[in-house]
């Protein structure tokens, strides 16, 4: 091989070169992404197992909440328990009617809710209803804790913008800048193209 390669001309052997070289580069860039995707599986199977603890924990919240809603089915508590196990495993029909019972049996203290009935709404693409259950949220400003209520401000207002609805976003942007800048700004460049 040896011998081939200095009997060829300077040009193919440059040529040759350049082309091992870059032969070895490909290889040594693999190894490196296959190296790394190796240190990545522990975590993925990590987030993997974690995950499934979650799902099985909020699983767990669903059958005690039923289990004590067979026995007080009045449990407006309970509901609100169950709504949201169902909101977190994504079963967003389920999470929307136990709110929904959850608010018919008190309406006194459901501002919680309503902020995760208007995210149900949200993903079951019912703009409309999720915008009512955000200021039916944000009417509650004596129950609603500042975090939930700067959160309903920051989903009303996207939904807003996403319809079109310019004027009642601005005012529910002021809204949000006097109640946590941090979370307004995500949506800054909205309103500086609007």
């Amino acid at each position: 091989m040896g011998d081939f390669l200095l009997s060829q001309p300077t040009d193919t052997l440059d040529s040759l070169l350049h082309s091992l070289g870059k032969i070895y580069t490909l290889a040594v860039l693999a190894a490196m992404l296959i190296g790394s995707c190796a240190k990545q599986l522990p975590m993925v199977e990590r987030a993997a197992r974690e995950n499934q603890i979650l799902s099985d924990s909020w699983q767990q919240v669903i059958d005690a909440q039923l289990a004590l809603l067979a026995k007080e089915p009045d449990n407006h508590d309970a509901y609100f328990k169950l709504g949201r196990a169902h909101f977190h495993l994504k079963q967003w029909h389920q999470a929307a009617t136990a709110l929904e019972s959850s608010i018919s049996i008190n309406a006194h203290s459901a501002a919680g809710a309503y902020y995760y009935l208007g995210k149900s709404y949200e993903e079951l693409y019912q703009s409309d209803a999720a915008i009512a259950a955000y200021e039916k949220a944000l009417s509650y400003q004596p129950g609603l804790v500042r975090k939930l209520r700067s959160r309903s401000l920051y989903r009303l207002t996207t939904l807003l913008l996403k319809q079109g609805r310019y004027r009642g976003a601005k005012n529910r942007y002021r809204q949000l800048k006097k109640l946590d800048r941090r979370l307004a700004t995500r949506l800054d460049d909205a309103f500086f193209r609007w």
